[in-house]
Order: C-alpha cells, then structure tokens, then sequence
C-alpha cells in the first residue's frame, strides 16, 4: 500500500567506483531520505563495477539493462512515481545506447520526469559527428519535465533536447574542514583527485612533472581508465624520468581524501573530458583552501569563478607545463588565492548556500501529487 506521501524516485549507480557521477548520486540519495514528508526510493544501475568498466560494452551491462528496467517496474508499484530523477548516461556510444532502451522506460513510471546532465558533452556530439543515435537518445530526453545542470555552461545539452524547464544547481558538498590544517602542508607537493586517463589530463601531469623543479612532487589519487593501467602509468613516469616524484595513490573513498588535501598546498585539474560538466573536485579543493592549476575547459572557468587562479588553454600542449611554472613562481600568492577558493566554497558550494536537486524534487513531486488530488 502506498503511505499516501508524495512518491520520489532516484535512479543511479552508488560507488564504487569512486567517480563524481556515482559521488553525487549517493549524495542526493542520502539528503532525500531526510525528507520525511516523502517517500523516497530507489532504483540501483550496476553497470559498472570497476572504472575499467567504463564506457565499454559487456553482455553483463546488456542484462543489468533489462534488471535496471524491472527495478524501475518495481519501485512504480503500486503507483506511478510523483518525480523521478534519471541520470544522463553521457556523449559516448555505449551510455547513448544505455539511454536510448532505459529513457522511455523511465519516462512511463513517472508523472515527472526529471532529468540531470552531470554527464555532460551530447549537444558537442551532435554538433561534431551528428548521428541518428545521438539525435534519437535526444528527442527521447526531450520529453523530460526539468533537466538539472550544474553550471551555466552547460544549458546547451537540455536545449538541443528541447528541454524548456532548465535549472542550475552546482553540486554542495559537506563542508569536512576541520578549520585548521592538521599537519603542516608541504609546499612542494601538488595534488591530482580523479580518474586517471587521457581525457583527464593526468599523462599530460606527469609529462609537465619534467619541467618542474626536482624539489617538487605530485600525489595522483585515483583509479587508471582505459587502455591506461597502473603499470602503464609507472612506465610512462619512468620514461619522463619522475618516477620517484609521482605517488600513485590509487582509489580513495571519499572519507580518506582529507589526508591528501591537507598535506598537499597545490591542486591541479587537467581534465580534457568531453564529459566534463562540473569538476566536483574542483569544489572539494576550494573547500581545503587549496589554489588551482586548471584548464579552462567546460564549466571549469565557471565552478572556479573570478580568484586568482591559474588557468590554461587546453589545446596548447604546453599550457599545463606553462601553467604550473608560473603557479610555482608566485608561491607568495597562494594563501590569498586559497583564501578565496575557500570563500567561494562557502558562498556557492557549501550545504545552505543555494536551492538544491533534492528541494526542487521535492517541491515537484508536491505538485505533482496536488494536482492529482484535484483530478
């Protein structure tokens, strides 16, 4: 029997792996069970086990489809959902694939169907290499009620959807700083959070390692995509000669980030995604105080905002090296610049500081149901 409260679905993969997207989703799931004038519940994606996994296709993904579409049956029983929140898969074939048999599923057990771009790049894919795909998985995206982007720079998705109701909502994201530093930072150290790969800059990171003083060094957190491999990554750091100044520190959950970013004084996002829609660990290291090396790439000019930053031209193959060059001559300055990466933190990202997903769903779903009630 249904509680006669108003019925709010998520839909999503919860970590591991430990990407943004599976990050955000376990997020928005826990502050939607604070809602107690609501029903919440939800429905699982496993495909992904392991971030090798990713964007690849598997027989094992093609019958997680047809579990994901019973899950969604199920949690539509015995009524239709009020609102429910489905996560776009993303530009590349294999996510488009995914959206394409899961979208009109989603679309029937819903009243309101809310949909969020954190996997952003489909209007570049459609403008780049137009395919019948990329515009079917649009227009099937475009019977959508609301679409939830986390930046500005963003809105061209839902809009070659033909999605009117658009919202921004940058990710918030617990503020875990305990105030003061526990140990000092090193000065020399400088810090990668992220999926190890191409699209993410990291070879790039490790190749601009060369041009940096022997004194510096650089902790790499995350987990290799492919065709990029541990032992790939030690090789390609070897043959640049920074081995011994590159700490491959693997996988973290969130709870064990707090050592790297109190230890280290420098962040660096290369990333070069064509997925990119935010950079939640651009907000993360705004939260530490720490300033910031990063390609002014998508949104990341935006979720940064006007500090004294150091961005780079991404198509300028030396950009990141120049970059990290100059960052490391105006050492002087990056207490200022931490100071106020952690001001816009608390401003824009910090728990409170604006409307949020779960708020608006909320509120949908109340209309939703009201306007039922009137029928």
């Amino acid at each position: 029997m249904s509680s006669g409260k108003p019925r709010i679905g998520i839909a999503g993969q919860l970590p591991p792996p430990w990407g943004g997207q599976n990050i955000a989703i376990a997020s928005l799931w826990q502050e939607l069970q604070r809602h107690s004038e609501v029903e919440a519940v939800f429905c699982p994606f496993r495909f992904t086990p392991a971030a090798g996994n990713v964007r690849r296709a598997s027989f094992g993904k093609i019958l997680e489809l047809f579990r994901v579409r019973q899950r969604l049956r199920v949690v539509a029983r015995p009524l239709p959902l009020d609102v429910l929140l489905f996560p776009v898969g993303g530009p590349q074939t294999v996510p488009l694939l995914r959206d394409l048999f899961l979208v009109p599923w989603a679309r029937q057990v819903t009243r309101c169907l809310a949909v969020q771009f954190h996997a952003a790049g489909l209007a570049d894919r459609l403008r780049r290499r137009p395919s019948a795909l990329g515009k079917r998985v649009a227009r099937l995206l475009g019977t959508a009620d609301v679409a939830f982007i986390m930046a500005a720079a963003n809105r061209t998705d839902p809009e070659v959807c033909g999605i009117r109701d658009i919202r921004i909502r940058p990710h918030q994201i617990p503020d875990n700083h305990p105030g003061t530093v526990a140990r000092p930072r090193d000065p020399n150290l400088l810090l990668y959070v992220g999926h190890l790969g191409d699209e993410k800059g990291t070879p790039s990171l490790v190749e601009a390692m060369a041009q940096l003083p022997e004194h510096v060094h650089l902790d790499l957190v995350g987990e290799p995509i492919p065709p990029w491999s541990f032992e790939k990554f030690a090789k390609f750091a070897k043959k640049a000669d920074v081995f011994h100044r590159v700490h491959f520190a693997g996988p973290q959950a969130p709870a064990n980030l707090a050592t790297f970013y109190q230890r280290a004084s420098l962040f660096v996002f290369p990333s070069v995604a064509p997925y990119e829609s935010f950079g939640l660990v651009l907000a993360e290291a705004m939260m530490w105080g720490l300033p910031v090396v990063s390609s002014d790439w998508r949104a990341n000019r935006e979720v940064l905002g006007p500090g004294p930053n150091w961005l780079y031209d991404p198509t300028d193959v030396k950009g990141l090296a120049r970059a990290l060059v100059g960052a490391l001559q105006q050492k002087t300055e990056w207490e200022a610049c931490g100071q106020a990466n952690r001001r816009r933190y608390e401003t824009t990202y910090r728990p409170g500081a604006g409307p949020t997903v779960i708020e608006d769903l909320v509120s949908l779903a109340k209309a939703t149901k009201s306007g039922d009630s009137r029928k």
